[in-house]
């Protein structure tokens, strides 16, 4: 089902995202420490709705949305590109072990998650990674702030 969601300046889409907007999505972005400055990466970015909370509440010169499944990078691009923040957001259709290992990693500032929560409903998709596997990543970055909710 899609959905529009309108926010003070923005609106965002979820149409093709595995994970729906979600009432702890909105507030992890709402609440998440961030870096003012910089370079901030979501991970698993679906519709890109922490990308944009982020670039709503930050000053940073880029944030990177990072997106395994197609259809949801495809949302969240369309997402960016109608936000006022369109030049900062870059979505990227890739498995993050892969796009880390190909930037320095000095170059991150800050790191926002918002992990799935496994159901009975979905733990057989293969798509959503286990939470403990988003964690062993995240503390392996010499990360000056992450913000992550489980």
């Amino acid at each position: 089902m899609s959905r529009s969601f309108s926010f003070k300046k923005f609106t965002i889409n979820d149409h093709g995202c595995g994970m729906p907007i979600s009432t702890d999505g909105v507030l992890l972005g709402a609440w998440a420490t961030l870096p003012q400055q910089g370079h901030i990466v979501d991970i698993g970015t679906g519709s890109g709705l922490l990308a944009l909370m982020a670039a709503q509440r930050t000053q940073a010169t880029t944030i990177t949305a990072i997106e395994l499944d197609s259809t949801a990078a495809t949302a969240a691009t369309a997402n960016f590109e109608s936000s006022p923040w369109q030049p900062r957001l870059v979505c990227i259709e890739d498995d993050i072990t892969n796009w880390y290992q190909r930037i320095p990693p000095a170059s991150i500032n800050g790191i926002i998650c918002n992990p799935p929560t496994l159901t009975l409903a979905n733990k057989h998709n293969s798509n959503i990674a286990p939470p403990h596997a988003i964690q062993i990543l995240l503390v392996t970055n010499n990360c000056s702030r992450l913000s992550v909710i489980y």
